[in-house]
């Protein structure tokens, strides 16, 4: 019995050792199978790394391509305010040398007014010495009786004792002006005698005499015509035209009158012939001026 059982053991360790060696062979074969699934998917994996690392260098691109889309933008916004920056100062450049210019010339022409008036002066001074000088004895009969000497129902005094001279300018512009519009210069820089009014724009003669008149006017920036006259009593007198032709083209109008007047006789500047102007008053452009030269 023992015997059996130890040829029974044998047979089974035999057995068991035959299963072992099988199951070794299997394993063999599994394992190539397992290198080669591992392979696989190391590959599989490398794959995957390769399209990871694609996405995020096409990632990348994009993001850089936004950025230089965004520079550009901004490169582009800052050429631009620079260019409308260099064109605003090129206006204002502009602009202040026709203003420099304007003022040369209201300079010029106030020198020009000063000489004609200061002429005006000498001439008279000149006048009346001769006249006092030839009419001495009568003249001094004049006071001792105290009737003036009539020539041809007047009487003219070499010296005024009681002035009467004044200048205004017009400080703002006059748009839209009408036809017979009086111009109401509003600011007064001489006006010995209170014969000028500011509110109504009209010098009221003060005493009989020989009186001087001058007015100039400014137009401009739009083409238009411009007229305007010295009245006396709604009667004119002298009248002076400032036309601008063209765009941005300045045009000065003026005109000079000497007139006998009576006390109480009423003077003014209008506009004339044309409607709907701009009279400019800034900067002293447009001025109306008046002296009595001498008394009857």
């Amino acid at each position: 019995m023992r015997s059996i059982n130890i040829c029974l053991a044998v047979v089974f360790a035999l057995n068991v050792a035959n299963s072992e060696a099988s199951d070794l062979t299997i394993s063999a074969t599994d394992y190539e199978h397992l290198l080669d699934r591992i392979s696989q998917l190391e590959k599989k994996a490398e794959k995957q790394e390769m399209l990871k690392q694609r996405w995020i260098n096409m990632e990348t691109n994009l993001r850089r391509q936004r950025y230089y889309r965004k520079l550009v933008t901004l490169e582009s916004r800052i050429a631009h305010i620079e260019l409308q920056g260099s064109r605003e100062q090129q206006a204002m450049k502009s602009q202040i040398i026709r203003l420099e210019e304007e003022m040369i010339n209201q300079q010029l022409l106030i020198e020009k007014q000063q000489n004609t008036i200061e002429t005006f002066r000498k001439m008279l001074e000149t006048e009346n010495v001769e006249d006092t000088d030839t009419d001495k004895e009568d003249t001094e009969l004049e006071h001792e009786s105290e009737a003036p000497k009539q020539n041809g129902g007047r009487i003219k005094r070499a010296i005024i004792q009681h002035p009467v001279a004044f200048t205004a300018v017009l400080d703002h512009n006059i748009n839209h002006a009408l036809i017979d519009q009086t111009v109401i210069f509003n600011k007064l820089l001489l006006n010995d005698g209170n014969g000028y009014s500011t509110h109504t724009g009209v010098f009221t003669a003060p005493r009989e005499g020989m009186y001087m008149f001058y007015f100039v006017f400014a137009s401009g920036y739009d083409p238009q015509y411009v007229w305007m006259q010295i009245v006396v009593d709604g009667s004119s007198k002298a009248a002076g035209v400032a036309d601008t032709l063209q765009r941005a083209h300045d045009a000065q109008g003026s005109n000079l009158v000497i007139l006998h007047l009576h006390p109480g006789d009423s003077v003014w500047v209008e506009t004339i012939k044309y409607s709907d102007v701009t009279i400019y008053g800034s900067r002293g452009f447009t001025t109306f001026s008046g002296v009595l030269l001498y008394e009857y």
